[in-house]
């Protein structure tokens, strides 16, 4: 599932960082992600905002989530440069039970939710080269990050905002095709 630049949606407000600084932002897109761990994991969609990332990005929250962006090539389509990725010296452990090289790691800021009630926070993406319908994965730490609860149920996840409790819907169709995708992807054998 590759996305285009083209398919970024307008964002008609600027982005300020904690220092003040003004950020560029490029669009907003929607991407399905996993939330939870198995069992109990959700399988969602979330908008995210992609930014131009200042240095100024590397040390604003002391204890963030990991978010896994799956592929290299979803990470690309950011337009960052390889080299601002910092090095990982450990695998991960796919749902399979295969290790999984990490490409690097980065800090990113994202927006959970939508106005007024959105968070913004900055958090570690892991940049894997794993094919999969999903562009990015959501751990235990990323929830904890956002202080979210997910509703599997309900194809939702809420987290709290300085206007109220803010949420992240998903669409149950794009939610079904992912899932349908991942468990064909899953059955075939790794390279």
């Amino acid at each position: 599932m590759e996305i285009p630049l083209e398919r970024l949606l307008p964002v008609d407000y600027p982005l300020v960082s904690f220092s003040g600084d003004l950020v560029s932002v490029k669009g907003s897109i929607r991407l399905p992600i996993r939330a939870g761990t198995y069992p109990r994991e959700s399988r969602i969609t979330m908008n995210f905002l992609v930014v131009d990332v200042p240095s100024s990005y590397n040390a604003l929250l002391g204890r963030p989530g990991m978010i896994v962006l799956r592929t290299r090539q979803a990470f690309q389509r950011m337009e960052i440069p390889l080299e601002r990725l910092l090095p990982v010296d450990y695998p991960l452990v796919s749902f399979s039970g295969d290790l999984v090289s990490v490409k690097g790691s980065i800090r990113l800021p994202i927006r959970a939710g939508t106005y007024p009630r959105e968070l913004r926070i900055t958090m570690n993406f892991l940049v894997v080269d794993v094919p999969s319908s999903y562009k990015a994965l959501l751990g235990r730490p990323g929830m904890i990050a956002l202080r979210s609860v997910s509703s599997p149920y309900h194809l939702v996840i809420n987290f709290p905002t300085p206007r109220g409790a803010g949420e992240s819907r998903t669409d149950q169709l794009v939610s079904r095709k992912c899932y349908s995708a991942e468990l064909t992807d899953f059955k075939k054998p790794v390279p």
